[in-house]
């Protein structure tokens, strides 16, 4: 009997030191699972919930929505009156600048294509200001040393604009902004650039010249 006491004994403590194990482990699942970092599912990684979101937040997503609408396509774009205007006085700036003639495409010359770029303007409040089109050359087409010598753009650096913003505001001056409409269409070119004429505006039996 006593032999068979002892063994129960060690029984009785085998089982103990199991069940406390077993705790253990769970104690320790139990704080992994807490410390653990929540992610959003990756299905929701695109949600977007307007929950929380100011007047003014919500407007500027709208005006960002019509933005998103701009036309790619001449087709897309005179089908709606506001473009139709702003692609007619692009046209009337290049023809009241004299940006070109009409004539025939010299022996060995090469034509270079165009097309219309349609964008939304925004004024300083965010709010919708005009509607631009304009008409821009194909450029990616030219060739250096034939269609053309140099390569720029007279920007001002936005360090230099920050300087000017600073010393106004230091000495208490007041700043005015203006934009030349069609600023490019008074620059002067060196070489002869021959461009198909505009999808819509070419001229009736003269549709060969460039």
């Amino acid at each position: 009997m006593r032999e068979n006491e002892k063994i129960d004994d060690t029984e009785e403590t085998s089982n103990e030191g199991i069940s406390e194990g077993e705790e253990g482990v769970r104690d320790l699942a139990e704080t992994v699972t807490q410390t653990r970092e929540k992610r959003m599912p990756t299905w929701m990684d695109d949600y977007v919930s307007g929950e929380g979101l100011s007047g003014e937040e919500v407007e500027a997503y709208m005006v960002q929505e019509v933005i998103a609408d701009d036309p790619i396509l001449f087709e897309e774009a005179v089908r709606h009156e506001k473009w139709r205007k702003s692609i007619d006085s692009e046209i009337s700036s290049i023809e009241k600048n004299q940006t070109w003639e009409l004539m025939d495409l010299p022996i060995g010359a090469k034509k270079i294509g165009v097309k219309w770029i349609y964008k939304t303007k925004l004024n300083e409040r965010g709010e919708i200001d005009k509607h631009k089109a304009r008409l821009v050359a194909k450029g990616y087409s030219q060739q250096q040393g034939i269609d053309f010598t140099e390569v720029f753009a007279p920007v001002a650096r936005m360090d230099t604009v920050r300087m000017i913003v600073a010393l106004a505001a230091c000495r208490g001056w007041e700043i005015f902004q203006l934009d030349v409409k069609s600023v490019f269409l008074h620059g002067s070119l060196s070489e002869d650039v021959y461009v198909e004429q505009p999808k819509g505006y070419v001229n009736k039996g003269e549709d060969h010249k460039v």
